[in-house]
């Protein structure tokens, strides 16, 4: 049963992050992102690790999602804006990934293990007192610098729409 729910969100994560790429309107695509950012976090499910699934959904199919969504919005990009892409960049794409996916399809086909020792072993690293530990204590400044500066861009952005809406 977990194989046939894998290949099911690994199937809705390839397409939607394919119509990210394809949808010309940046509203449909920031909504694919959503779609693939919530089926990385069953992917996550799938691997026991459901505190990282959990701020996935939190952190970057909310919250950051929502933000994206609401600069677009903001900007006023969706209304008759579309994304316009040359058969150079498609070519480009084609000829970096063909070879990546074709590996990856040859070493799914043959059979090969691709885990190290390490990945044998009980994991103990991710657990959320063990990650709520490290973060409080030996990375609190890091912690705490990454809100100052996301606090930064978004006080940045909301003077940058303001003096704009001022002009019109």
């Amino acid at each position: 049963m977990e194989t046939i729910i894998f290949y099911f969100l690994s199937g809705l994560c390839i397409a939607s992050a394919i119509s990210v790429l394809i949808f010309k309107n940046p509203i449909n695509s920031a909504l694919s992102l959503v779609v693939c950012m919530v089926g990385i976090a069953g992917l996550f499910v799938l691997l026991d690790a459901h505190f990282i699934a959990m701020i996935q959904l939190a952190v970057y199919a909310g919250a950051i999602m929502v933000l994206v969504l609401f600069v677009i919005m903001l900007l006023n990009v969706g209304s008759g804006y579309e994304i316009h892409r040359s058969k150079f960049v498609w070519g480009l794409a084609t000829l970096v990934l063909l070879p990546v996916f074709t590996y990856l399809f040859w070493i799914q086909l043959s059979g090969i293990s691709i885990t190290s020792p390490t990945m044998q072993q009980e994991v103990l690293a991710g657990t959320v007192e063990r990650i709520g530990k490290l973060l409080f204590t030996k990375y609190i400044f890091t912690f705490e610098l990454a809100s100052v500066v996301i606090l930064s861009a978004l006080t940045g952005a909301v003077l940058i729409a303001k003096s704009n809406s001022k002009k019109h």
